[in-house]
């Protein structure tokens, strides 16, 4: 596995010795998505009648967690091998979160070009162009099933933030690295990585 390059400024100083900045944030707050007025996090459901909740995590929760959770609602939404008419609710739904976000800042735009350009649909209800930023908290993170980190390094962060979590915390196999600041080629390499890892992880019968 390569070595993850951690950004620079505005990101903060490490965690705990993890290299990955601690949360500049304090309480879990509510944040609202401008095309539903609904908070983005999951809310609780009957445990027997909902889909997967998966949250993928990464630093700032503008590139690499929303790319990542646009490619997995896109193959939610889509199941390889089904025709529409058959398809029926997703059986899992992806969430993002960042460890040191800040709190409101917007998808980057070259993640929104990468993912556009490599044709993901934007999935309502979960539409990544209206993404914003965020940090995890323990309330939100106990909601979701499984908490997939972007490196090594993060989850090693989730686990001393939320030890409790531990059996649900795992990384996506390799470390991804950070395009923050990159290029549009930057991001779509990323996105290549993401979208390979997510399908090999949670959708083994999309294929490569």
């Amino acid at each position: 596995m390569r070595n993850q390059t951690m950004p620079a400024a505005p990101r903060d100083a490490g965690a705990a010795g993890t290299g990955v900045p601690a949360s500049r944030g304090g309480a879990c707050a509510v944040l609202e998505r401008p095309e539903t007025g609904a908070d983005p996090r999951p809310q609780g459901r009957e445990e027997n009648d909902r889909p997967r909740r998966v949250c993928f995590v990464c630093t700032g929760n503008t590139c690499r967690s929303p790319m990542a959770a646009a490619v997995a609602n896109a193959l939610a939404a889509a199941p390889a091998g089904l025709p529409e008419e058959a398809r029926g609710a997703p059986v899992l739904e992806a969430f993002s979160a960042g460890l040191a976000a800040a709190e409101g800042e917007p998808i980057a735009p070259n993640a929104v070009l990468a993912l556009e350009a490599a044709g993901v649909p934007a999935v309502p209800g979960r539409d990544y162009r209206r993404h914003t930023a965020h940090t995890l908290c323990v309330e939100e993170a106990e909601r979701y099933d499984l908490l997939l980190a972007v490196s090594r390094r993060h989850a090693l962060e989730l686990l001393l933030r939320f030890p409790h979590l531990a059996g649900r915390i795992d990384t996506l196999g390799e470390d991804v690295s950070d395009p923050f600041g990159g290029s549009p080629e930057d991001y779509r390499r990323c996105l290549e990585q993401l979208a390979r890892l997510v399908r090999a992880r949670l959708f083994p019968e999309a294929g490569a």
